[in-house]
């Protein structure tokens, strides 16, 4: 399937969805682009901004018309959304992607109902503010998307996300399974928020004592603590569907930074070179684009 003869669907046109619809109209590389919200104003809203061929009045207006049904709306609402749009496409849709952050619940149920077609598709990329007046095509330009497969994934679906992935401009894909996807984003993106949480609001606590400490707040304080802006339902449904791989993650940040507050300045010296290696060591061979949210 290729996409240059597909009608597009994408369920939820935020920042996530809105950006990949305004990406492939764009491109031209697609037969059509129609979206759906359940908020009727987002949908009006990315019709204005010129990031969709066509409005949809419902979600299975939207999937009886589809050749590659993409699903980017929150966590907790994907497999409905699956299972709704295989329901009303009466089979005719050739491959469902999702663009949740956490797969194992989702991949599970979604691979039951759509088993060859399924691809759990998530670019590595965001921002901490969403919503469609913050999509835009060039979102995704550099990032790496982690193609999340089942033993069922067919090549054709593969071939259709990997293609879809260019059209984004993503550096490169990596294909991987569910529990490793949700063991190495608890890592990486997901332990970075609650870090980001924490800080925050251990400023909040220092700023009582401290009114003009706000005067001071500047690059260190804003890279590291960006992040805590999210949604906080976003937050919520992260921990819900990932918490066994995060709140482990977090006890070791507490252990670490409490064997820091008993550490001497030559201990806190060597522990600094040994972070300086290790965040290269996780960032050796990927290109920093500055921007990436998830």
């Amino acid at each position: 399937m290729r996409l240059e003869n597909c009608d597009v669907a994408i369920a939820g046109v935020g920042l996530i969805g809105g950006s990949i619809a305004a990406a492939l109209v764009s491109s031209g590389r697609c037969r059509a682009v129609r979206g759906w919200d359940r908020d009727p104003e987002v949908t009006n809203r990315a019709v204005q901004k010129g990031f969709l061929h066509e409005p949809s009045d419902s979600l299975e207006d939207l999937a009886a018309g589809a050749d590659l049904f993409v699903a980017a709306v929150p966590p907790g609402d994907i497999a409905d959304v699956g299972r709704r749009a295989f329901s009303a496409s009466a089979g005719r849709i050739r491959a469902f992607f999702d663009t949740g952050s956490a797969k194992r619940v989702v991949a599970g149920e979604l691979a039951r109902v759509w088993r060859d077609r399924y691809l759990g598709f998530h670019p590595m990329a965001g921002r901490e503010r969403g919503g469609i007046d913050n999509a835009e095509a060039g979102l995704f330009e550099g990032c790496v998307t982690a193609l999340v497969t089942v033993p069922e994934t067919s090549r054709e679906t593969k071939d259709t996300a990997g293609e879809l992935a260019a059209v984004l401009k993503c550096s490169k894909t990596v294909e991987m399974d569910a529990e490793t996807h949700d063991k190495t984003v608890a890592c990486i993106s997901h332990l970075p928020v609650f870090v980001a949480m924490a800080l925050s609001l251990a400023a909040g606590e220092c700023q009582k004592g401290l009114p003009g400490l706000h005067e001071l707040a500047a690059g260190g304080f804003k890279d590291t603590s960006r992040v805590a802006q999210g949604p906080s339902w976003f937050v919520a449904q992260m921990w819900d569907q990932n918490s066994d791989n995060i709140a482990p993650l977090l006890r070791r940040v507490a252990s670490l930074l409490e064997t820091m507050a008993g550490s001497s300045k030559e201990e806190l010296a060597a522990m600094s070179e040994r972070a300086a290696l290790s965040r290269k060591s996780v960032l050796e061979g990927r290109k920093d684009s500055g921007g990436d949210l998830l």
